[in-house]
Parts: structure tokens; C-alpha cells; sequence
């Protein structure tokens, strides 16, 4: 398999929300997914832009917003956190503003390229031998143990949700849909068209909306605004935006989605509100010992969602049935 492997420019910060003060960050999140650049303090020109992670068309080089049944958790460029985020979490009544969480650390997103991805977990860590952290060491802090083998770290890993009484379950009446926008490219060539056809109203000035489906957007916002029970939002530089959601929401996109909307994806959740940030991404382990269990099986196609408080599994209906009842043994005490 060949796969290109990057390091995104910039680092990112993960915010969680609960569910109950969703209604209060909106509006940010909303300035966020619609990224102008008026959105950040003194982002004018071209390299501003790469600071707060746009490119050079005012597209986030990655955002993910996701609404779960467990929290709203959103990842995104440190700028945006800093100057959109946090003056509104501040403005808030001191007892909204406590009960959400935005970390301390900052985070690098790994982009992976392939067009056969197989579905094995991997950790990037600071006490992992082979990576460096251009930043502030301690050296009077002895490193933590070196985890020698993915064996020992799954064997960590469910030692750690077993500790915290994490018990994986679903939600029967959520069904799921994996849809993405339309190609860039072949959004440049409508837009082309229908530029060249249009008269002028004497404002040449490029904007955002010239490379993006504003239909999908006017979509998204939408369903954001209607709390939804499920919806993830993925986008990336040079991708289409990529949405994992609750089937129920497809009539408010129309024809916008392309992918399989006919099929039902069910997720097993995982409440991780009871372990602090560094396990963020634990359920990339979780999502792997499942592989290895179903192959034997003859089926071990899956996916997985990893939020700030919160993970999910996603398989097919028959599948997350028969993950469940392998997964809750591994997790009992």
C-alpha cells in the first residue's frame, strides 16, 4: 500500500462542548465553518491566512465539527480557538463557561493519502521513541514508559477503559450515512461556467463562495442549527467536505451528497468524559482489536469517530451487533 503521509501546517486545539450549552457556542461554530477571514484579527493577507490555518482560497486546511449524543466536539486550527472561541466561552455566565472544556495542549494533524487505506489504529505520542516535539521539554522529568508492542498497548488501552467503567453501547433508532460533497475540481468547472455567463456588478474581488457548493453549505448550517442527534463534518485542504451523519438529515441536503445514501451505518459509543485528554484517540486502539477479532470472522470492515470526550465505532447493522457482543466482554470488570 502506498500512502503519503504529511504534517498539517499550524497546530490545533480540541474544544468540547456538552450538549446542553451547544446552543451558546453556535454562532462560533457556525463564523468557523464559514471562514472569512474578517473572522481573525489581522488576517489580510496570503501568509495571515496560513497562520490561521486557510489556505490561499480561505479553506480550512482541516475542521471537524461533529454533534454526537454524547457532546459537540470541535477541532480546528489554534487561531480560531483563540480569537472566535474564546471571547465567546468568556462571555458567557461563569457556570455555562466551566462546563466547557478547551485543551491546554496544541495538537498536529497527520494527513494520510491512500487510495486503499486499510483500517489499522496507530499512535503518534511524545513518549513514543520515534517522534519529536519541536517545543518545551522538562529535562528534569523522566519520560514516561515506552509502550513496546500495539499487543501491550491494546492490552493498556482496555486496562484504562475497564478502569473508568467505560461500557460501549447503541442507540437503536440512530442510522448513519457516509456522504461528501462534490469534487473540487468539478465545482471549479460549474462555477467557470456559470462566471463566464453572469454579468458583473464592478466587484471582481475573488471570495470563498467562488470554490465552494454553497448549496452543501446553506445545508450544513441548517442542520447544525437543528441540534441534530449526529452530524460530523470533515474538511480538508483540497478534499471535498466529508460528513458522517444521521440519515434523518438527508431531505435537508438534497442532492448536495454524493456516496451511498441507501445503506445504514450503526456506531457503538464510547463515553470518555471520564478520562482526561491524553486519551484522545484511544478508540483508534479499540477500533483496531476489533479488526483483528472480526477478521476470523470473515468481515471486519469499519470505521471510527474520535472526539474530544468521546469515541464511536461505525460499522454496518449486521456488523455492530456481533462488534458489540465481542466488545463488552474485553471492557467488563
Amino acid at each position: 500500500m502506498n500512502a503519503q503521509i504529511s504534517f498539517l501546517e499550524g497546530t490545533f486545539t480540541l474544544i468540547h462542548v456538552p450538549l446542553k450549552t451547544y446552543p451558546h457556542l453556535l454562532q462560533p461554530i457556525i463564523r468557523t465553518l464559514l471562514p472569512q477571514t474578517q473572522s481573525l484579527k489581522g488576517s489580510i493577507t496570503p501568509p495571515d491566512r496560513e497562520r490561521d490555518g486557510l489556505t490561499t482560497d480561505d479553506q480550512h486546511s482541516f475542521l471537524n465539527v461533529s454533534v454526537t449524543p454524547l457532546e459537540c466536539s470541535i477541532v480546528c486550527h489554534s487561531s480560531w480557538a483563540a480569537n472566535v472561541f474564546d471571547p465567546v466561552i468568556k462571555a458567557l455566565p461563569k457556570d455555562v463557561a466551566k462546563t466547557i472544556s478547551v485543551s491546554t495542549d496544541e495538537y498536529l494533524v497527520i494527513s494520510v493519502i491512500s487510495a486503499a487505506l486499510v483500517a489499522h489504529g496507530f499512535q503518534l505520542a511524545q513518549n513514543d521513541p520515534n517522534y519529536k516535539f519541536k517545543g518545551h521539554e522538562n529535562p528534569t522529568v523522566a519520560p514516561p514508559q515506552v509502550t513496546s508492542s500495539v499487543s501491550e498497548l491494546q492490552t493498556r488501552t482496555f486496562d484504562l477503559l475497564r478502569k473508568n467503567s467505560v461500557v460501549p453501547y447503541m442507540q437503536e433508532d440512530l442510522h448513519l450515512v457516509q456522504c461528501s460533497g462534490r469534487e473540487i475540481s468539478h465545482l471549479n468547472q460549474e462555477f467557470s461556467h456559470h462566471s463566464s455567463r453572469r454579468l458583473g456588478n464592478g466587484n471582481s474581488r475573488p471570495s470563498w463562495l467562488d470554490h465552494v457548493d454553497t448549496k452543501l453549505y446553506t445545508a450544513m448550517v441548517s442542520a447544525f442549527v437543528s441540534q441534530p442527534k449526529f452530524l460530523s463534518v470533515t474538511l480538508a485542504k483540497e478534499e471535498p467536505p466529508s460528513l458522517l451523519l444521521d440519515k434523518s438529515l438527508l431531505d435537508i441536503f438534497g442532492d448536495s451528497l454524493v456516496g451511498d445514501t441507501e445503506g445504514e451505518l450503526m456506531p457503538i459509543f464510547l463515553d470518555l468524559s471520564g478520562l482526561s485528554y491524553e486519551a484522545t484517540g484511544i478508540v483508534c486502539g479499540v477500533a483496531g482489536k476489533l479488526v483483528a477479532d472480526m477478521e476470523t470472522q470473515g468481515s471486519s470492515e469499519l470505521s471510527y469517530l474520535s472526539t474530544a470526550r468521546a469515541g464511536a465505532v461505525i460499522l454496518s447493522t449486521e456488523q455492530a451487533a456481533r462488534a458489540l457482543t465481542i466488545l463488552k466482554p474485553m471492557l467488563e470488570n
